[in-house]
């Protein structure tokens, strides 16, 4: 099983805002694939689907982007799914608008979304940039 996460923050007032981009392309991503209506579950908005054969989990974290790993802990906890199973978007701001970036591991380049998430399940997942 695998998970794919849009980073963002929770709430009317910032469902149009830059830095959530990776609620806006994980809800796309899951609307592509005909996932469910999302629920409410482990802090987090969750829907699953099956992409090319494999169960998948789309979660948007309710837990403001700078907590985003306690909901991803327990989602991957719940589901069973090991971290280098874990694809994380999220906006960045150092890419030109719409240019994209993908990479296994590495830094977080201060981003306290992804510094949260790393203390808690380490970062060892996949991480893709979306420039704003």
């Amino acid at each position: 099983m695998f998970s794919i996460i849009g980073l963002g923050n929770p709430g009317k007032e910032y469902i149009k805002n830059r830095h959530n981009a990776g609620f806006l392309i994980v809800e796309e991503i899951a609307s592509f694939f005909n996932a469910p209506n999302w629920k409410k579950k482990h802090k987090s908005l969750i829907s699953k689907g099956i992409l090319q054969n494999q169960p998948v989990v789309f979660v948007k974290p309710e837990t403001f982007m700078n907590l985003s790993g306690e909901s991803i802990l327990e989602t991957n906890k719940y589901y069973k799914i090991p971290t280098e199973n874990v694809i994380i978007i999220h906006d960045d701001l150092d890419l030109s608008v719409g240019k994209i970036k993908a990479k296994l591991g590495g830094g977080n380049a201060g981003h306290k979304g992804l510094i949260n998430i790393s203390k808690l399940i380490g970062n060892n997942y996949y991480r893709i940039r979306i420039g704003i």
